[in-house]
């Protein structure tokens, strides 16, 4: 018997070594994101470090660098202030108005100090984030799971231009029309602008790890809509696991005693029994069966030679391994930022209440503070407003859309199940489901509330009706004011008594503020 001689195949070596090398690291993508956090003090990480390995380490000389740069930010803009307030506002406004004012103005100031300490603060956890992140995305390619980070520099790229246009025309419009710049110390409006573009470039950062954690979450949905598809048409399950070289620094064995494993099904009968009962007797659970079929023997599996159920088992496990690690790491990115989101948060709702506001006084011929110039220019209050508008609801939209589609995983490994229609894949995909049940991803805002939609239409329904109620307010007050001229007029022989000039003016202000209280409770009650 003559054997056919084998032709050897030409190996693909460059093939072979892209399979071999690591990921492209997420940091890369962050690249431009860091030089400009390095030169603002946003980042005080070593700068050679990662310019030469994409490398996150922490740096005395960055730190230095960062504090300076925080010091400085202070001074200057408690020196503008100083310089840019109005005397004759606070003149005419009464003191609560004016202490309001006070801290509008400092509130862009506050979540600066807000960011800048957190991050200082925070600078370890940071580091280990996208280590944990390198270490996922290497253990993602050895299961065959590509992810594309091309799409985060984009979006990365893309919020930074759209915040330094925002910035700059809110300021040259500012500056060009409404600062007085043959002043000496005109140049000190500039720290009107550091603040905020300082906060929009750290959210930035947030915004651009968020989406690569969702990204995660979408291959893995899409790793099991394919194997569903291979089980419905009986197409083998190939082993995708690549050698991968290690590009992270540190101790792996530290870090994999933080992850919860998941084990598969024990093969025993009597634990296989008393697990159907806790998962059926689960509050939040409702369990698959499988469709019952007349002469069909129970716990039959309906395999082909194609797909055996320890491949699928194995590759299942696997996959729930993976999510279970993208929810830590969803976890840890929302420690980071719980209370700088919270500080956001809370700026946009006040800081766009209280330009809405200024916009309607100053159209009213009304004085308002100095920092709230731009709320007297029509244009620029939309372009202001637009922008904090969109630093708001970009996180929140984000933050909503990474937390349904980590309970998708849930949806699509039950299809896998109706796929295969057998008992033991429906009992793998319960013991599974469970797991996924307990792998929470949601993002909050130091637990003061969910950074989701039911946040954004609170906030909305919070600034028309605090909106309202200053407007009601200010009419008032108004005329209240515009009644004691007048009264003043009519009765010019009481000016030289100044106890019977207050009597009438104090009475008629209690009726009119009993009376303005009903109004409002009225109108309160409507718009709530």
């Amino acid at each position: 018997m003559t054997r056919k001689a084998e032709t050897l195949k030409p190996i693909n070596r460059k093939k072979q070594q892209q399979q071999q090398l690591p990921t492209r690291p997420l940091l890369e993508e962050f690249s431009i994101l860091f030089y400009i956090g390095k030169f603002l003090g946003i980042n005080p990480q070593d700068f050679r470090e990662f310019r030469k390995y994409r490398h996150l380490e922490r740096s005395q000389t960055g730190e230095f660098y960062s504090t300076f740069i925080i010091v400085m930010v202070v001074i200057n803009f408690n020196l503008m202030v100083w310089v840019f307030q109005d005397p004759e506002y606070s003149v005419e406004k009464d003191n609560l108005t004016v202490a309001i004012g006070f801290i509008l103005t400092y509130s862009s100031l506050f979540i600066y100090l807000s960011d800048r300490i957190t991050g200082l603060k925070n600078q370890n956890q940071f580091i280990d984030l996208f280590e944990n992140f390198q270490e996922l995305e290497e253990e993602l390619l050895e299961h065959g799971i590509r992810c594309n980070n091309s799409i985060i520099k984009y979006r990365v790229i893309f919020f930074i231009i759209m915040s330094t246009i925002s910035e700059t025309l809110v300021f040259v419009f500012t500056f060009a029309f409404l600062v007085d710049r043959d002043s000496w110390s005109a140049w000190l409006w500039t720290f009107t602008a550091v603040p905020t573009y300082c906060n929009s470039i750290d959210k930035i950062w947030f915004f651009g790890i968020l989406l690569a954690i969702k990204k995660r979450f979408e291959a893995l949905n899409n790793e099991f809509d394919n194997i569903a598809e291979k089980i419905e048409k009986n197409i083998p399950l190939e082993n995708n696991s690549i050698a991968v070289i290690s590009s992270v620094q540190g101790d792996k064995l530290k870090k994999s005693k933080r992850k919860i494993r998941v084990q598969p099904v024990l093969k025993n009968a009597n634990h296989g029994i008393y697990l159907s009962e806790v998962i059926r007797n689960h509050p939040t659970y409702i369990a698959t069966s499988p469709p019952s079929t007349k002469g069909s023997v129970p716990n039959t599996p309906q395999f082909t030679q194609a797909i055996t159920f320890e491949t699928l088992e194995d590759k299942f496990v696997k996959l729930c391994q993976l999510h279970n690690d993208l929810c830590t790491l969803a976890v840890d990115l929302n420690d980071l930022w719980a209370f700088p989101n919270l500080a956001l948060m809370g700026y946009g709702f006040i800081i766009i209440t209280a330009q809405l506001y200024f916009f309607y006084c100053s159209n009213a011929n009304q004085v308002i503070p100095s920092l709230f110039r731009p709320a007297s220019n029509l244009a620029i209050t939309i372009i202001y407003l637009f922008y904090v508008a969109v630093k708001c609801i970009s996180i929140l939209l984000l933050s909503w859309l990474t937390t349904v589609e980590s309970k998708k995983t849930g949806v699509c490994i039950h299809r896998c199940a109706l796929a295969s229609d057998t008992n033991e894949v429906y009992e793998l995909v319960n013991h599974l489901s469970l797991k996924l049940f307990n792998h929470v991803t949601s993002f909050n805002a130091c637990g003061y509330f969910s950074l989701d939609m039911d946040t954004l239409f609170g906030f909305c329904g919070g600034i028309s009706t605090y909106l309202i109620i200053l407007i009601q307010f200010n009419i008032e007050q108004q005329q209240v004011k515009s009644s004691s001229a007048n009264g003043r007029l009519l009765s010019p022989e009481l000016d030289n008594n100044e106890t019977l000039t207050n009597i009438p003016n104090i009475s008629s202000m209690f009726m009119k503020l009993f009376q303005f209280d009903g109004d409002l409770n009225n109108s309160f009650s409507i718009y709530v």
